[in-house]
């Protein structure tokens, strides 16, 4: 039981440093509306991962995101988020 609980919470600081660093290549980078961290606005374009609402375009993390973006999506219009392009 402690294994595994050391070995889980060495994974999830791994993944939180890993959205802590800075971007690569100069990439535009924005927060995901849900869990804030760091998206290359590239790469979720590329991979369909954002959302467009009343004018604005959020950008997400992961595939999760959209969906529970979708089910309530007045909370999340103050987050980060661009004019839709």
């Amino acid at each position: 039981m402690k294994r595994t609980l050391f070995l889980c919470s060495g994974l999830l600081s791994l993944t939180v440093c890993t959205n802590a660093l800075p971007p690569k290549n100069n990439a535009v980078v924005m927060r995901c509306p849900l869990t804030t961290f760091r998206v290359n606005i590239g790469g979720s374009t590329k991979a369909k991962l954002y959302a467009d609402y009343k004018g604005n375009r959020y950008y997400f993390c992961c595939n999760p995101c959209p969906k529970k973006f979708w089910l309530n999506p007045e909370k999340y219009v103050y987050s980060s988020h661009i004019p839709i392009p």
